[in-house]
């Protein structure tokens, strides 16, 4: 398996869906959570964009998460561990 650490701290969860079809998101406050260190493992990541990344978590549900940094920042950690074709 693959990591990369990154500094982030969660902004929205995906719960699901509401009976009529409608996407069930709860969005959390600037600053009610803070800034972490955390080592990720790569097949839980679905995608990133310049400072947003988007988890994969457990019970169907998704997360997404701010990190600190560039999308290049980014890149080049994970090309460096081989896990990004140049």
């Amino acid at each position: 398996m693959k990591y990369i650490t990154l500094t982030v701290r969660p902004t929205s969860v995906s719960l699901g869906y509401a009976p009529n079809g409608e996407k069930i998101v709860k969005t959390f406050a600037e600053g009610e959570f803070d800034w972490e260190e955390k080592v990720i493992r790569l097949d839980r990541i679905l995608s990133f964009v310049d400072g947003i990344l988007l988890i994969e978590c457990p019970h169907n549900t998704f997360q997404e998460w701010d990190y600190k940094g560039s999308l290049e920042d980014v890149k080049r950690a994970l090309q460096a561990g081989g896990a990004l074709a140049a």
